[in-house]
């Protein structure tokens, strides 16, 4: 079974920064503990600094993508953490178009005969605040409850 959690926002709502610090908060948390399987430094149209990294705490996989504007950007990302075999996958994706339609599309192929991906959308909306990334960052947290008890 696999998790696919997206934080969903229009242009410049704080996506990728909210993604970007739960993935500064799993690195000190788990320091140590993990096992880097993939990291690519992305740079996207507008200068913005986005990561695409893939990780292995205690035997679980988990793939971040903070670059969410493309479908198949997001797309390929899709497959590679499935190659990866990432049970939970994190993703920045746009309100509508291109990436979500990515995930949904990936979603939709892959639950034909059962359920094997349950999704998850988290809104961000603009301006990002300390307030609102605080709150997702708690949402995104409760993935990795099941680490952390046996940790």
């Amino acid at each position: 079974m696999r998790k696919i959690f997206a934080v969903r926002g229009v242009a410049d709502s704080g996506k990728s920064t909210i993604l970007l610090s739960l993935i500064t908060q799993i690195r000190n948390q788990y320091l140590g503990r993990f096992t880097i399987l993939h990291e690519e430094d992305l740079v996207n149209v507008n200068g913005v600094q986005d990561v695409f990294l893939i990780v292995e705490i205690q035997g679980i996989h988990i793939g971040f993508f903070t670059e969410g504007d493309w479908f198949h950007k997001t797309r390929d990302a899709l497959l590679i953490m499935e190659e990866f075999n990432c049970q939970i996958m994190i993703f920045s994706c746009r309100t509508r178009m291109s990436s979500f339609k990515a995930i949904e599309e990936f979603v939709a192929s892959r639950n034909i005969n059962q359920v094997n991906i349950y999704r998850t959308y988290i809104n961000a909306t603009p301006p990002a605040n300390d307030i609102q990334q605080n709150q997702i960052l708690r949402e995104l947290n409760l993935l990795l409850l099941g680490i952390n008890q046996t940790t």
